[in-house]
């Protein structure tokens, strides 16, 4: 291979990732969607409790994660209906995401209704789940926030692990505000900008 040979291959390779670094941005209405819908799961229990109504608070997140996976699956079309594009470092993103979407709703409720996890665990369990998908996520997008905001996860995690209590669940609204709705807000201001820039170039 002579060296004029290996400088095109290297100008390839860098604009290969300078493409995907591109489109792989990400452009937040995901971590928006699923906040919102965690929030609101999380305020219909809290107010079921506030009534004293008997009905299990499992049985609403049935319905929302059902939601949040129809609603994952348009904003998805409509986000490449924008950039036009799926690169590898995109569908290794999702596929990340896609995992993650699977495992929540296996450990909170199979596992719940099955008795193997007890109602107390699971908001220590998603944030331990959240934790990783961001940790990878910011990997992959070489994010260093979202990587950051791990800790905040997996910290939180630990100690609602080891301090449980009736206000785990409040614990883990805020921590969905401060890790997941931002963030999601901010991203979705870049993706704008970003698309706006794009469309004069």
């Amino acid at each position: 291979m002579d060296r004029a040979q290996a400088q095109e291959e290297l100008a390839f390779i860098k604009k290969v990732m300078e493409d995907s670094q591109r489109t792989i941005i990400d452009n937040g209405k995901q971590y928006i969607l699923w906040s919102v819908l965690v929030l609101v799961g999380i305020a219909i229990k809290y107010l079921l409790d506030g009534f004293g109504s008997t009905l299990n608070p499992a049985w609403l997140w049935i319905p929302l994660i059902a939601v949040g996976w129809l609603m994952s699956f348009v904003l998805r079309r409509s986000t490449y209906s924008e950039i036009h594009v799926k690169t590898f470092a995109r569908r290794t993103l999702e596929a990340v995401w896609t995992g993650w979407g699977i495992a929540i709703p296996i450990l909170t409720l199979v596992g719940y209704f099955s008795g193997a996890i007890q109602s107390w665990a699971i908001p220590p369990v998603v944030a331990t789940l959240f934790g990783s998908a961001c940790f990878t996520t910011g990997l992959i997008t070489t994010n260093a926030w979202m990587r950051n905001t791990a800790i905040l996860w997996w910290g939180g995690a630990v100690f609602m692990f080891l301090v449980p209590s009736e206000y785990s669940v409040a614990i883990l609204a805020g921590m969905f505000i401060l890790l997941q709705m931002i963030p999601g807000i901010v991203l979705y201001r870049k993706w704008k900008a970003n698309m706006c820039r794009e469309s004069y170039e």
